[in-house]
C-alpha cells in the first residue's frame, strides 16, 4: 500500500510525545501472526491503540508470546473491558472464530506502510528492548 499523502498518517496522533492509534475493534476475530516480527508489529499497533493483555492489565509490548505457540499464534482483534487475549490458531477455529492472516488485518485497518514506519520508528527510538521483539536479556 504506498504512501500517497499526509493524511494517511490521520490515524496517528501524539499524547505527551507518545503515539496514539485508533484501532477498530473486529468481534468474534483474531489475528494470525506467522512470524516473530507481525507480532511485534502487532503488539506496537495495539500499544499506541491502548490495549491491554487480559489478567495482569500490562502494556502489549511487556510480554512475548510468539514462541509459545509460534506460526499458529492468534491475537484476539478485539478488546474489552478487561483486555486483550492471545491462544493457538487450532484453539480459536475450534470455538468458531473467524482468523484473519496480519496483512489482511493490517489492509481492513487501514494502515499504511509510512504509519507503520513512523511507529516503528517511535519504538525503536523509545522501547528497544520491549520483549515483543524478542529481545532476550543474558
Amino acid at each position: 500500500m504506498p504512501f500517497q499523502s499526509m493524511t494517511e498518517l490521520e490515524k496517528l496522533s501524539y499524547d505527551n510525545g507518545e503515539p496514539k492509534l485508533n484501532l477498530s475493534q473486529i468481534k468474534n476475530t483474531v489475528i494470525n501472526l506467522t512470524s516473530k516480527e507481525n507480532y511485534d508489529t502487532l503488539m506496537i499497533l495495539y500499544e499506541a491503540s491502548r490495549w491491554k493483555w487480559k489478567g495482569d492489565k500490562s502494556l502489549p509490548t511487556t510480554h512475548n508470546y510468539w514462541s509459545d505457540d509460534s506460526e499458529k499464534t492468534c491475537i484476539d482483534a478485539e478488546v474489552d473491558f478487561e483486555g486483550f487475549m492471545r491462544g493457538s490458531r487450532d484453539y480459536y477455529e475450534k470455538i468458531g472464530k473467524k482468523v484473519l492472516y496480519f496483512q489482511d488485518y493490517i489492509e481492513i485497518q487501514g494502515i499504511s506502510e509510512i504509519l507503520l514506519e513512523e511507529l516503528t520508528l517511535w519504538f525503536e527510538a523509545n522501547k528497544p528492548e520491549r520483549k515483543s521483539k524478542g529481545i532476550k536479556k543474558l
